[in-house]
């Protein structure tokens, strides 16, 4: 998942890299960058559970937010909500793995969070992805 400004973009794919789901949520007025951050993920894990995906690998730029997830740790900062409820959401799968992944390992998600800076509502596609995306879809494919 990657965020621009505050907005979320998702892609879900299968284990071939196949697109099952990708959207944009206009994410509004978060002041936090790292609650930016984990609404991202939550909005990520909620797609993948609508989608009826039942084993999942989340990835995120934000090391924070991966760290914070991944850790045993009750976590006493502002993000403590999001956390919490991103690994409540975890227990939904079958299995759920947090992942970091740098920033240029996720520009699917970003160009997508980028065309929701120009949308005042949430967008969401079923098994595919808007054109603007399309190539780095197939770009990631091919690596």
């Amino acid at each position: 998942m990657r965020r621009a400004t505050n907005d979320v973009g998702v892609v879900v794919r299968d284990s071939n890299g196949l697109v099952l789901g990708s959207c944009f949520i206009p994410s509004g007025n978060i002041s936090s960058l790292f609650a930016a951050e984990a609404l991202a993920v939550i909005h990520g894990l909620r797609f993948a559970l609508e989608l009826g995906c039942m084993h999942v690998v989340l990835e995120s730029d934000s090391l924070t937010t991966i760290s914070k997830l991944k850790s045993g740790v009750d976590d006493c900062s502002l993000l403590r909500p999001y956390i919490a409820d991103a690994q409540s959401m975890a227990q939904a799968f079958y299995s759920c793995h947090f992942s970091f992944t740098p920033r240029n390992g996720n520009e699917v998600a970003h160009c997508l969070a980028r065309l929701g800076q120009a949308s005042a509502v949430d967008s969401y596609w079923v098994e595919d992805i808007p054109p603007q995306a399309l190539s780095l879809v197939q770009a990631d494919r091919r690596c």
